[in-house]
């Protein structure tokens, strides 16, 4: 009985998805899920309050995604050189990947009721920071918040350069960089 849950909820999610990124989050109705999802609306808030509700399960669902490839791609690595080197590899390949799901969902997120809109914004935040926090200890053993804003806003420009620029930065010099940054007595 539970795998039939999950599938409903998941058949959802995926109907949800199509639809916000084909009409857009405000365009579609809870109905439209529904129809194509194949459930009854009754079904729906089984599982979901609300569409925002539901927009929320998409967007951390996207960005556990991303930390389950980060942390797959790095934990191998002792040199943590290296380390960050596959962590920009593996960020450039999601760049190229979820930047059209993310760009529509934060688009999306902006029609969203206010309330709606800081609860979505403090949990993607949170979800970042914790994906962050996993890599740089794995990195250094420790982290500060110093160190999450470094790594944060290179990766954020890194994103941006690849996707609106087109560009991909040199990322054994990135990586190389960033490192001693964190760690400056070793690179002095």
């Amino acid at each position: 009985m539970k795998k039939k849950k999950i599938d409903k909820r998941k058949k959802i999610v995926d109907s949800a998805l199509v639809l916000f990124l084909k009409k857009g989050f405000d365009r579609t109705s809870i109905a439209e899920i529904t129809e194509l999802s194949g459930i009854s609306k009754g079904n729906f808030y089984t599982y979901f309050s609300s569409k925002e509700e539901l927009l929320k399960e998409i967007v951390n669902t996207v960005i556990d995604s991303i930390k389950n490839e980060l942390e797959n791609n790095i934990k191998e690595k002792d040199n943590p050189v290296e380390a960050l080197e596959e962590f920009f590899r593996t960020n450039l390949s999601l760049a190229r990947t979820y930047t059209p799901s993310i760009i529509i969902s934060l688009r999306e997120t902006g029609f969203a009721p206010i309330d709606s809109r800081k609860m979505l914004s403090e949990s993607i935040n949170k979800k970042i920071k914790e994906a962050l926090k996993f890599f740089i200890i794995s990195l250094k053993g420790s982290c500060n918040k110093e160190d999450i804003t470094l790594i944060w806003g290179t990766t954020l420009a890194f994103w941006i350069e690849v996707t609106m620029e087109g560009k991909t930065p040199h990322i054994k010099k990135l990586s190389k960089k960033i490192w001693y940054g964190l760690n400056a007595k070793e690179g002095s």
